[in-house]
């Protein structure tokens, strides 16, 4: 008992370092966001578990992991998950409720470097699903040639993507910028709000 007491008093002293009066788009396991938002974001790995049919599908990645919480909701149903953050001091929350959900240290595992790097340093994981959760037009902003490379690295080595982004002319570029050839739009979560009810698109 002692010891989850100093892990989630070493959680909340490392959040409240990080948020500093911020409002965040995701809410942190354990530590923070309402009943309302996190309902929220259960309706939409709910609705995306139900167009994504987990029989045999079990390796994600989960890309802009942010504060685990995909991650975690994933990985306490029996999947086996990777999240990429480039935050350290996100990624330094996620360790830590890692240990306060008493989950395996392995599992998930989170990576803490931007997504380009991991497409291109860590060419030998592979996966039955991408996560790709608002956060691929970012990237484009950033560096569109390179945020297009990483996605066709990544597209090789995880077999099936679910993507919500914003602008309807990325949805357009997929098929023929990455290894994916096939695409069904999924349509809004329902029971979601703001930028989580986004359109959804499966590729394979």
């Amino acid at each position: 008992m002692m010891g989850s007491a100093r892990t989630r008093s070493e959680c909340e002293r490392l959040f409240d370092r990080l948020r500093g009066g911020k409002r965040f788009y995701q809410p942190v396991p354990t530590l923070a966001g309402d009943a309302a938002k996190v309902r929220v974001f259960e309706n939409r790995m709910e609705f995306i578990m139900s167009n994504v049919h987990l029989v045999g599908m079990t390796r994600v990645l989960d890309i802009g992991s942010c504060f685990g919480w995909n991650s975690f909701w994933l990985a306490e149903r029996g999947c086996t998950v990777v999240g990429v953050e480039r935050g350290r001091q996100k990624v330094d929350v996620c360790e830590c409720l890692k240990v306060l959900r008493r989950l395996p240290m392995d599992n998930p595992i989170f990576h803490c470097m931007t997504i380009e790097d991991y497409a291109f340093k860590h060419k030998e994981e592979k996966f039955d699903l991408m996560l790709n959760l608002n956060t691929f037009h970012h990237m484009i902003k950033k560096d569109e040639r390179r945020a297009w490379r990483a996605l066709d690295r990544l597209s090789q080595r995880c077999r099936v993507m679910v993507l919500q982004c914003r602008g309807g002319d990325i949805h357009e570029q997929v098929i023929e910028r990455t290894a994916y050839e096939s695409k069904k739009p999924l349509g809004r979560p329902p029971g979601t709000r703001g930028v989580i009810s986004r359109g959804m698109f499966l590729y394979w």
